[in-house]
């Protein structure tokens, strides 16, 4: 848990702050969250004890909120003690969701999946974002991060794992926004055009 509120404190707090603050879109004056407006459903990927989960709804308290752990884990029994309080939902697997996604937040998510770049894929054909808010760090050495991960039969380094991570997201119909934001984090992706079916290219020479 120590790790968890370190995480919280560094990085997502300020993330989270960064939506509504001027002067961080490069192309337009209104802030992160105005832009995505009107916002009705929120995912935040691997919630934890639901800091962040509580925080996004306090930043769109119109709509319906919902966070995801992994059942039967301290983390997610706290996160459900955190959604009576606040309001916001916990479900077990980001599959559980039926309904398409406006906005969805991942920090520090995709690094802990095994293969990241299928759980993204089913992800975006799953729920359908409009936005996507995301901080990955495949490079990054912490407990529960993989070295290497597994791409259409390959094994691939972090920073191979980020670049075709990307190349997938504009593959699937996306377009990262330019933003202001410390060193493009998180990045901010809109879909703009309809995602073409599969994605199993070649390999990418990185």
């Amino acid at each position: 848990m120590g790790e968890l509120w370190a995480c919280w404190i560094a990085y997502s707090r300020k993330y989270l702050k960064a939506l509504e603050q001027k002067n961080k879109l490069v192309d337009s004056d209104s802030t992160i969250a105005e832009l995505m407006a009107p916002v009705s459903t929120v995912l935040d990927m691997g919630c934890g004890a639901g800091y962040t989960t509580a925080a996004l709804l306090e930043i769109f308290p119109n709509a319906r909120v919902i966070g995801t752990n992994m059942a039967d884990t301290v983390q997610f029994h706290i996160a459900n003690k955190m959604a009576d309080e606040y309001g916001f939902e916990v479900v077990s697997s980001p599959f559980d969701i039926v309904e398409n996604v406006d906005f969805l937040f991942a920090s520090e998510y995709f690094e802990h999946i095994a293969d990241p770049i299928q759980h993204l894929v089913s992800v975006l054909e799953k729920l359908n974002p409009r936005y996507l808010y995301i901080a990955n760090s495949f490079n990054g050495r912490a407990i529960g991060h993989f070295n290497n991960y597994p791409i259409n039969g390959h094994t691939a380094n972090g920073k191979q794992t980020g670049n075709y991570f990307n190349k997938v997201l504009k593959f699937k119909g996306y377009q990262k926004i330019k933003t202001r934001l410390w060193n493009n984090r998180p990045a901010l992706w809109k879909r703009i055009g309809k995602p073409q079916g599969g994605y199993k290219y070649e390999f990418p020479v990185l």
